[in-house]
């Protein structure tokens, strides 16, 4: 079974208030060992030397605003967070769809999806931006999306002459 990752709000432990180890499992549910591989992973206690271990609320408070920042990842424009490589990833060159939402961001914004595939793992790869935001990528040439046209003839001519530009979102499966 798959390791269950949490996060823990800090603001439910009071900064001038002494914790042990079991009062802090209460608040949080969860396992004894998991308070003590705290303690070993940086939590300090006020007195390392005397047990039952006490902790100052505020300690608490640093050490798991800091467990929460190592999980953050900033992206870099033009950049997807990979959820198989667990990192910011970059999407193949013209893999990228741009799909608009309809959603408004504030009054003069529009929301878009963006969809590419990692460059490392092949896993699909998801975005949400702003329309503003995107205009500025593709002109800066961070992101070079995928082709919105493509060209459909008719099975039926052997020749294939009728052939028709038509919009991807718009296109329907021909029999």
């Amino acid at each position: 079974m798959a390791k269950k990752k949490r996060t823990y709000n800090p603001n439910l432990i009071k900064t001038r208030h002494s914790y042990n180890l079991s009062e802090i499992t209460q608040i949080y549910g969860i396992d004894i060992r998991t308070a003590y591989s705290w303690r070993k992973r940086g939590l300090k206690a006020i007195d390392e030397n005397n047990r039952p271990y006490l902790f100052w609320g505020e300690e608490i408070r640093r050490f798991l605003d800091e467990k929460s920042k190592t999980k953050k990842h900033t992206l870099k424009p033009g950049e997807f967070f990979c959820t198989k490589c667990h990192a910011p990833r970059r999407s193949l060159n013209n893999k990228i769809s741009i799909e608009n939402t309809d959603r408004s961001l504030g009054k003069k914004s529009k929301q878009v999806y963006l969809k590419g595939i990692c460059n490392v793992c092949g896993q699909t790869l998801y975005l949400f931006y702003s329309d503003k935001k995107l205009e500025q990528l593709l002109a800066s040439g961070l992101i070079v999306k995928e082709h919105d046209t493509y060209l459909y003839g008719s099975g039926y001519s052997s020749v294939n002459i009728q052939l028709e530009k038509v919009n991807i979102n718009e296109a329907k499966y021909q029999e």
